[in-house]
């Protein structure tokens, strides 16, 4: 009887050593302290094992600051707490700081469609890679998104 409650002992210390390895490896890659010690606690060394191969999370925001994720294109940006609103870097949708925090554009509800394109487009080739693209009929220069090269409109042909 003894020795069963030994390795019982033995057990439960080898878990919640687990437990607070887990906890650790979690707060390491920005999660979840507490929900990361379950998994150790709960699963021991295998837990652990998840923990590590979690992907990381995203850093908190700095002090004054909060992370808002954009409502159309799910950028994140860290703005002032005291904001009310702010343009995606991204996409530049102007955003309701507290819509964005309740998942809706402007409390209503509806995230609005992206900007129609300005103007007429024409199609062009890369002389690089050879792919397609469409831009202003008066645009001097285009950059490719595939090869990431940029070229004179001059140099290029329709597609």
């Amino acid at each position: 009887m003894q020795s069963q409650d030994q390795i019982l002992i033995g057990l439960l210390i080898v878990w919640i050593i687990c437990g607070f390895a887990a906890s650790g490896v979690g707060k390491e890659k920005n999660r979840d302290a507490f929900g990361s010690f379950c998994w150790g606690l709960f699963l021991g060394v295998f837990g652990v094992i998840i923990v590590a191969l979690l992907p990381t999370g995203s850093p908190p925001p700095p002090q004054g600051m909060s992370a808002q994720k954009c409502l159309r294109c799910n950028a994140v940006q860290n703005i002032p707490q005291t904001d009310e609103s702010y343009e995606c870097w991204q996409c530049h949708l102007i955003n309701s700081a507290s819509a964005a925090r309740e998942g809706t554009a402007n409390g209503s509800g509806h995230v609005p469609p992206p900007p129609p394109s300005p103007g007429p487009k024409r199609s062009v080739r890369c002389p690089t890679c050879q792919n397609t693209k469409k831009i202003p009929i008066d645009a001097a220069s285009a950059w490719c998104p595939y090869c990431r090269s940029e070229f004179a409109a001059a140099e290029v042909s329709g597609g």
